[in-house]
């Protein structure tokens, strides 16, 4: 879980941020982080309040939903967003976890449109990239991924204004809490879970003894006493088996004499049954005689006789129904008749009518044409009248057009230097702007070149330094090989160094063998029995002493040429990239100047000014205003003047041009109402008549011309259809009559010779055989009844005599089966006992085992549980409150403070260092002042900065050690603007030895100088219309 935790932190890396409505950012913002997290050092600038800390609030609450101005009782829907937005929007993209996950949250919000202060609950989603898609998840996901909590995110990744010192000002609690939730400390708090399983051990040795005392200990005796009775019970129970299974085999002979003795008596009773039917069967074989002869004989004339009565009763109906329908149809003849005459009739008036439509269509075109003549002919004198109206008004127009072109013509000839004037005013402008461009670029490279100097200066007493300190290494070489050659100085120092210690080493080590020399004895080492000088104690302890003082002078050495190869790297970059910018400088310069110098030649005054008359110029310019506003005047009113006269003879084309279509269309209608006229003229009371009435009539006429043929066209069609029909139903009843007749004979005749047929055959006549044919009588079920009661009485009369047979042979005693029967069971009974009794014995011996084999076992669990017992206590006893989580706690803070000494020792220039203090109290040794401990609160500070920065670079470092390979990242939001010229150096100090390092650090602040140390960069500017903006 650590492992997991610790990977994620460190590589939370910012990808996109989109701000809109939220604080000071009105307008929507982006910011991609990916080139300036590709410089690994950059910085976000802008002067106080322009918006640099909403960008970590934004982060924040995109991750964590908290920020750090607001919570929830501050409102924090209605402040965060800015008062001149209606919606919000946070859109943040991130990096974390191994492999490489994309995260985004979003966050929007909106204002009520009714209440300005009431800002509705932002929505809050986010999403992980898989693919080229994005897919939903919890913010719980995200905050796992990125594996902090909001506190100590604000602690060690996103350290937001005015908390970066928080981790080194931190109490004892608060700061092992932190250590706990970052590396996951919690999983060591074994206390509760030891106690758990203590009292789990507990109650599992009180079960165990429980058990234990309820078990018996039987003895071996016991076991042997047991075994004898089971034997004995054993003979015994063989005994009573033999004599029960000779009784058995009597009772089996006896069991077969009683089921032969029972049979015999059930088929005698059946035998009386079946001769007590003897009369009936004798009866029913009479009958099926009498019925085979009758279905022999009479069927087939029967069942004729039947079809044709059938048939005949099947037709009388039908010859009923057909003459009623052939009556109703003979009757709806002459209704039909009668509609054909009346609609004859009316069909006969449509010549009339179609004569008098033609009449009203001419006189309905005749009164629409005089109606549109006379209408055409009132348009057109009032269009000439319009015509001599607007023709009227277009001479005074021409007038004063002339008047207003002859006083612009005037005004323009004064105000043709303008757009002179206009130029000259902008070349002045451009000249001061190159002249003030110029000098600045002149200041900035003077100073540049002062501070080259200056470095120069200290590179140079940096190399003097260093010779002085090896005179002997530096001699005769160049400056800039003094520090390469010094450190191949020390390595061999280095090297002989430990080969002198290796050396010493091995002197102790035969020391001690000397120690146990005696005189006569063998050497260990050479084996000589003579030791006339053994090594002594005190040439090594001088050797050790003089290496001790040797290894901490080079130590020291070594540390100082470590700190002077530093500085130079760092002189030596500032001096390249100040000498990139002076090489820009000149380029600039140089540029300008021929600008410059162009823009001097192309003065173009045009012989009326000079180049030193920029007063001249500008007054000149000033004056045009009055003179632009009298042309604009007038150029205004000759535009109307003209737009008006243009108006005039669009309207005068317009009215002529209509007159004439009226006159064109007014000669076309005449023509055409002529030749109406010619066809029928009616008189002028016709041509009065509305048209409207006329088309009505016409319409009610058409109508009544259509409904004539559609009710004559309907009086043939039901003519015909109902002679048709009556043509069909008398065909049908003809046919009818016919067949019932014939039936009727048929029917008679073979009545009479079913008749004679049954007398003759001794039956008492036609209706006597029907009725017998009638019967529900089946001859092969009824033939099978009577065999089957033929066989049955032969069968049982056979098996009378064998069973009668079997008993006079040996006779069945039922007083002795009974008898037998009874002494069978007593011996069962006998067995049940014996069995039990065994079985008793059997489980009583098989329980005495199992409670042996059980105490036995649980004696062996019941010392296995008191051990664990013990060893359960000595683990309460060390995690007991919280013991062991400290420790741990303690030595993560002990390894986090040794890490980051060594930053801060160095960039203090080894003047002071941290150190863990009781208490987890982080404590401050001072080497200028004796070594002496005093409390992290002395600090200046920009030695603050250097311990805080050292700290959470530490932080970094440890949990970065666990996933190698990847970055660690951290956003600090500090002003700085509080700190003194020497420890903003310092500051400048640190972050130059940042670029060395593989991490990525983002820095927002105010002061401007930091942007000189830090190439990438955006800046943050304000506007008061706008809001914040980001520029690159």
């Amino acid at each position: 879980m650590i492992r997991r935790v610790i990977f994620q932190f460190i590589i939370m890396i910012p990808v996109t941020l989109t701000l809109q409505g939220i604080y000071s950012y009105r307008q929507r913002t982006a910011i991609d982080f990916r080139p300036l997290v590709q410089a690994r050092l950059f910085g976000i600038f802008g002067r106080t309040g322009s918006g640099k800390s909403a960008i970590i609030e934004a982060i924040t609450y995109a991750i964590f939903g908290e920020t750090e101005r607001l919570n929830k009782r501050d409102g924090r829907a209605y402040n965060m967003m800015n008062l001149r937005s209606n919606e919000l929007l946070i859109d943040y993209e991130f990096t974390a976890g191994f492999p490489v996950v994309s995260y985004r949250c979003i966050v929007k919000g909106q204002r009520n449109k009714k209440r300005f202060d009431d800002a509705k609950a932002y929505e809050h989603v986010a999403f992980r990239r898989e693919g080229s898609e994005w897919i939903p998840i919890t913010l719980g996901d995200v905050q796992q991924a990125v594996g902090l909590n909001y506190d100590n995110f604000r602690r060690a990744v996103i350290i937001p204004q005015g908390r970066f010192q928080d981790f080194l000002q931190l109490g004892d609690t608060d700061r092992t809490r932190m250590m706990k939730e970052l590396f996951d400390l919690n999983r060591f708090e074994l206390a509760p879970r030891v106690a758990q399983l203590e009292n789990i051990t507990g109650q599992q040795i009180s079960h165990l003894e429980g058990k234990c005392s309820n078990l018996v200990k039987h003895e071996d005796d016991w076991f042997d006493a047991q075994q004898q009775l089971i034997v004995e019970h054993v003979k015994v129970l063989a005994d009573l088996e033999t004599e029960a299974t000779e009784l058995n085999r009597q009772l089996i002979r006896l069991r077969e004499l009683a089921a032969i003795d029972k049979e015999l008596s059930e088929r005698q009773h059946q035998f009386a049954l079946l001769a007590g039917r003897a009369e009936e069967i004798i009866s029913l074989e009479l009958r099926l005689k009498q019925v085979v002869l009758c279905r022999s004989k009479f069927q087939a004339k029967a069942e004729a006789l039947r079809a044709d009565e059938l048939k005949l009763v099947g037709f009388i109906p039908k010859l009923k129904e057909q003459q009623l329908t052939t009556t109703r149809l003979r009757q709806q003849e002459a209704i039909t008749l009668g509609v054909f005459e009346k609609s004859s009739a009316a069909y006969n008036l449509n010549g009339e009518r179609t004569a008098r439509v033609e009449l009203l269509q001419q006189q309905v075109g005749q009164v629409l044409l005089f109606n549109q003549l006379t209408e055409t002919g009132v348009r057109l004198t009032k269009g000439r009248d319009l015509l001599g109206v607007e023709e009227a008004k277009f001479g005074p127009l021409q007038e004063s057009i002339a008047v207003a072109l002859k006083d612009l013509i005037r005004i323009r000839e004064q105000t043709a230097i303008f757009p002179l004037l206009a130029r000259l005013v902008q070349w002045h402008d451009q000249r001061i702007q190159l002249t003030k461009n110029l000098a600045a670029l002149k200041e900035e490279r003077a100073l540049l070149t002062g501070r080259l100097d200056a470095l120069s200066e200290q590179q140079h007493s940096t190399q003097l330094t260093l010779a002085a300190s090896f005179p002997d290494v530096c001699s005769g070489l160049p400056q800039g090989e003094f520090a390469e050659a010094v450190s191949g100085y020390l390595a061999g120092e280095e090297q002989t160094l430990i080969t002198s210690e290796q050396h010493l080493a091995l002197q102790k080590k035969l020391q001690s063998l000397a120690g146990t020399l005696a005189e006569g004895e063998a050497c260990p080492v050479c084996g000589s029995l003579h030791h006339p000088e053994p090594l002594s104690q005190g040439d090594m302890s001088q050797n050790e002493v003089a290496l001790a003082q040797r290894r901490r002078l080079l130590v020291s050495q070594q540390e100082m040429i470590q700190q002077v190869r530093r500085e130079m790297l760092v002189s030596n970059e500032q001096a390249e990239a100040m000498k990139r910018r002076n090489g820009e400088l000149t380029l600039q310069i140089q540029s300008l100047e021929i600008e410059w110098s162009n823009h001097m030649a192309d003065f173009g005054g045009e012989g009326l000014y000079q180049p030193h008359e920029e007063e001249p110029v500008r007054k000149a310019w000033a004056e045009t205003s009055i003179r632009q506003a009298e042309q604009q005047k007038a150029e205004t009113e000759y535009a109307a003047l003209l737009s008006r006269q243009s108006t005039h003879e669009a309207t005068i084309a317009r009215y002529r041009e209509r007159i004439e279509v009226l006159g064109m269309q007014q000669l076309e209608l005449n023509e055409q109402y002529e030749k109406h006229r010619e066809v029928k003229a009616f008189s002028p009371e016709e041509l009065l008549r509305d048209p409207e009435e006329l088309k009505q009539e016409m319409v009610l006429l058409k109508q009544k011309i259509q409904q004539a043929v559609m009710q004559y066209d309907k009086s043939i069609a039901e003519k015909q259809q109902v002679q048709q029909w009556l043509f069909q139903a008398e065909t049908i009843l003809k046919m009818l009559e016919s067949q019932v007749a014939e039936l009727t004979i048929a029917v008679g005749s073979r009545s009479s010779e079913l008749d004679a047929a049954a007398l003759a055959e001794g039956f008492a006549g036609k209706q006597a055989v029907i009725e017998l044919l009638a019967l529900p009588f089946d001859e092969i079920q009824i033939s099978r009844e009577i065999n089957a009661y033929r066989e049955t009485e032969a069968t049982l009369h056979n098996r009378i005599a064998e069973l009668a047979k079997s008993l006079s042979d040996e006779p069945y005693d039922a007083v002795l089966h009974n008898e037998s029967t009874a002494s069978l069971m007593l011996l069962i009974e006998k067995q049940k006992e014996l069995t039990l009794v065994l079985d008793r014995l059997y489980q009583a011996v098989k329980q005495a085992e199992a409670q042996q084999a059980e105490l036995k076992r649980l004696e062996k669990e019941l010392e296995a549980a008191r051990f664990r017992a013990a060893n359960l206590a000595s683990l309460a006893k060390l995690f007991k409150a919280s013991g062991f989580v400290n420790f741990v706690s303690s030595v993560y803070l002990e390894q986090l403070v040794g890490i980051a000494n060594k930053r801060f020792h160095v960039l203090t220039n080894r003047q002071l260092s941290m150190e863990l203090a009781d208490g987890n109290n982080i404590v401050i040794r001072d080497y200028l002042n004796g070594g002496h401990l005093r409390s992290v609160k002395t600090l200046s500070g920009g030695q603050t900065f250097q311990a805080s920065l050292s700290l959470a670079l530490a932080l970094a470092d440890v949990v970065h050690a666990r996933r190698p390979g990847t970055d660690n990242f951290f956003f600090l939001d500090e002003g700085f603007g509080s700190l003194d010229k020497e420890s903003l150096q310092m500051v400048f100090d640190t972050l130059r030895t940042l670029r060395l390092e593989n991490r990525i650090v983002g820095l927002i602040s105010h002061v401007e100088e930091l942007q000189q140390e830090i190439d990438a960069h955006i800046r943050v500017v304000s506007d008061e219309e706008e809001g914040s903006r980001i520029v690159d």
